[in-house]
């Protein structure tokens, strides 16, 4: 069984997946990687040793994710065909995910509230359009502080959704998560501000998957979306689709209230389409 390499989208690390790789694993003993990407979590000090700080794109991050997926291969000594991957990225890391795939073997993708981006894009993907949401973590200082928390707060219910923050459960979840959110990356030491975030901003605004999607080598593919994402249109899963052609790819809608991260709003729905998925 192939490992299932995780990427998650704009700001986020791997502590943000939450319960979602211990529930994937599950019976299936199935390896499930994540990591931080370069400029945030544990990997900031890469990203500042480097001197890249404004030239990040999904080029170079996806070939960070393929180093992860090289690393872990070689731990176990695995040659040719044994290095195989199926992988999951949600929004920006769909965006990644869709670019690895040109890098490695990717046996079978799973793109999660991602677009293809460039023209086909639904509306075309132009982040500084909508300036207080690409810009919440301008003044992001990882100090704890009540300004910290109010940052994620805005962060995290953009991202949950009005609907589902609404209601009772999901006013608990956001503060559950709003305070993970801060204090995780306070314990990793990640000392400085916002760097690493704004650093990412290139790739949602120049990414264009739409050649890589037309001529796509995987398996198959599978296409999560919430159809009231107000980050990343629902729209763009059918031009994903579209792309890739009905004979490869398949759409999973999930219904009102889901929000743009329907993998935490959804996590049960979330578990059982993915495990039949990887089958």
């Amino acid at each position: 069984m192939p490992p299932l390499l995780l990427i998650n989208g704009w700001a986020g690390v791997a502590l943000d997946w939450g319960g979602l790789p211990r529930l994937l694993s599950g019976k299936s003993s199935r390896v499930v990687i994540t990591f931080d990407p370069r400029g945030l979590g544990s990997s900031l000090k890469v990203f500042l040793d480097s001197g890249t700080t404004s030239t990040q794109s999904a080029t170079t991050m996806a070939f960070d994710a393929n180093d992860v997926l090289n690393t872990y291969f070689d731990s176990l000594d695995l040659k040719g065909e044994e290095r195989t991957a199926d992988v999951m990225g949600i929004s920006m890391g769909g965006m990644v995910a869709q670019e690895l795939t040109t890098l490695c073997s990717v046996r079978k993708l799973i793109l999660g509230c991602t677009t293809p981006g460039g023209s086909k894009s639904n509306p075309p993907l132009h982040p500084p359009k909508d300036g207080e949401f690409f810009n919440v973590f301008n003044d992001w200082k990882n100090d704890g502080s009540k300004k910290d928390a109010s940052i994620a707060s805005e962060f995290l219910f953009k991202v949950l959704g009005e609907s589902h923050c609404s209601s009772r459960t999901g006013k608990i979840m956001l503060c559950r998560m709003v305070d993970r959110f801060v204090e995780s990356r306070r314990e990793m030491g990640s000392n400085g501000g916002s760097e690493g975030v704004i650093a990412q901003l290139p790739t949602l605004k120049h990414f264009d998957g739409t050649d890589i999607l037309k001529s796509i080598s995987c398996e198959e593919v599978m296409i999560m979306h919430g159809v009231d994402d107000g980050v990343v249109p629902f729209g763009n899963a059918g031009t994903m689709r579209d792309l890739i052609g009905t004979a490869k790819s398949r759409v999973v809608e999930f219904e009102e209230g889901s929000g743009h991260f329907f993998f935490i709003t959804k996590a049960k729905e979330t578990v059982e389409h993915i495990n039949r998925f990887l089958k």
